[in-house]
């Protein structure tokens, strides 16, 4: 999927300058011990710039961030898909082999044993890859009805 960098920026200015947005789930952190609300992250995105080697947000988004994010981009794909050049979707598969090397990278089943109560766990699972486009580079806009 692809959304327009102003309508996101409109929606939230903090993402201003960001290229990607990485939804990854984590199904091992329900085994942590010492989950809090904020730490049980088990849907969150990451977001990226033009630097794919770590996120801006390296603990991800809150669930109250990925609710309000999920319901933006379904009010984005009711109101009209961005159509990309088969250029800027070139970009994108790009961009996503080179993100799928931070979540490789990234990858951490702490502890000596899989039980072990020091234990943590950072395995995230890619769900979704939205870029996120200048005006510049969409070729049009199509309604859906």
């Amino acid at each position: 999927m692809a959304v327009s960098a102003q309508k996101l920026c409109e929606h939230s200015p903090n993402l201003k300058g960001c290229s990607y947005l990485l939804f990854a789930t984590h199904p091992l952190r329900e085994l942590e011990k010492n989950k809090s609300s904020d730490s049980a992250k088990y849907l969150t995105y990451y977001t990226f710039t033009t630097d794919f080697s770590q996120p801006v947000n390296p603990d991800g988004a809150s669930a109250i961030e990925v609710h309000d994010m999920i319901t933006f981009l379904e009010a984005q794909i009711v109101q009209g898909v961005v159509s990309l050049s088969s250029e800027v979707i070139e970009l994108a598969k790009s961009a996503g082999r080179d993100i799928s090397k931070w979540v490789q990278d990234s990858f951490s089943m702490g502890g000596d044993d899989f039980l072990d109560e020091e234990s943590s766990y950072f395995v995230p699972i890619p769900v979704a890859l939205v870029a996120i486009v200048d005006p510049i580079a969409e070729v049009k806009e199509n309604n859906i009805a």
